[in-house]
């Protein structure tokens, strides 16, 4: 059997078929490899408490016998009470009227992280990690993106100190609350 130049093409175009159907089958073989896994999802909880509830007075800062250049020291312990791990931020909002409001800029405050309870003295030297203000400000945030793990807790000191400079607030008053925010991704 003679090859004509025809039939040479027509061999040679079947070879070269052959092997580009071959390299795109191997390329095809080559990206659909593929592997899969399994993944468990549960639903958790988030719970944030101060002082082991929800919602508490500081005592210790309920001092009617302060005057001016006198402190007051107190103690909160945030706990992370849910399943999850949280992220917690603490906000400081005073009640303002004309005359809490004179009260409060006669007031300073400091919140610091520290070990224990029993370090939230008086005479206690303000820690490492720590937040002021005065409590003239309508609302102020303290250690915002603080982590606690599930069960973990925290122990902040809140000091109020009279300025020596005040003038006679006998007998007035300023309410303070303390917000306990967390969450968790």
């Amino acid at each position: 059997m003679l090859l004509t130049t025809g039939r040479k093409a027509a061999i040679l175009v079947g070879i070269v078929v052959f092997i580009v159907g071959s390299g795109t089958g191997v390329s095809f073989a080559l990206w659909s490899i593929g592997a899969s896994t399994a993944a468990t999802v549960a639903a958790g909880t988030i719970g944030i408490s101060a002082n082991g509830v929800a919602s508490s007075t500081l005592a210790g800062l309920a001092n009617t016998q302060i005057g001016p250049g006198t402190s007051a020291t107190t103690a909160v312990t945030v706990r992370d009470t849910g399943t999850l791990p949280i992220t917690y931020s603490t906000t400081m909002a005073n009640t303002q009227t004309p005359s809490t409001a004179v009260i409060g800029a006669n007031i300073d405050y400091v919140v610091w992280v520290t070990a224990a309870v029993a370090n939230c003295t008086a005479a206690a030297a303000v820690g490492a990690t720590s937040w002021t203000g005065n409590l003239g400000a309508a609302t102020a945030t303290l250690g915002a993106g603080r982590s606690l793990a599930v069960g973990a807790s925290e122990v902040l000191c809140v000091r109020t100190t009279v300025k020596t400079t005040a003038p006679a607030l006998a007998g007035q008053s300023v309410s303070t609350v303390l917000t306990f925010t967390g969450s968790s991704v």
